[in-house]
């Protein structure tokens, strides 16, 4: 989301390795004030968490939290998963709970929204 919000080229941050520290570099130099990493990340989780609620508004949860259906039926040809399809709940599961969301319905929870300074946001929830 870093990479968005400042927008980078996600495919040249990655294959550079850019670091965020190195982006928050370059933000505090053209801001003229400190940005740290923790800062930035911390915007780009606030970003993400806003988006969810956005579309929380248009009726979107964890229904409509889907991969495309080969990935979910079509074992994988070779490498590491070689056979393997993806556990959809498993994944929705593991990401909703690094992100401090309801696992039932992937919308954020009101303890995350708060501590993101957007708890505001939860007068609005459906």
């Amino acid at each position: 989301m870093a990479t968005n919000m400042l927008g980078v080229c996600l495919f040249a941050s990655i294959t550079l390795a850019i670091k965020a520290s190195t982006w928050a570099e370059l933000l505090s130099d053209v801001l003229g004030y400190q940005v740290t990493k923790d800062e930035l990340l911390l915007a780009g989780e606030r970003v993400i968490n806003l988006e969810r609620m956005i579309n929380t508004r248009f009726g979107f949860d964890r229904k409509d939290d889907v991969l495309p259906r080969r990935f979910l039926e079509e074992p994988a040809p070779d490498g590491r998963g070689q056979g393997q399809v993806v556990d959809l709940n498993k994944a929705l599961d593991s990401y909703y709970a690094a992100m401090g969301w309801d696992l039932a319905t992937g919308l954020p929870t009101p303890e995350k929204l708060e501590s993101l300074g957007l708890g505001f946001l939860m007068q609005k929830a459906i």
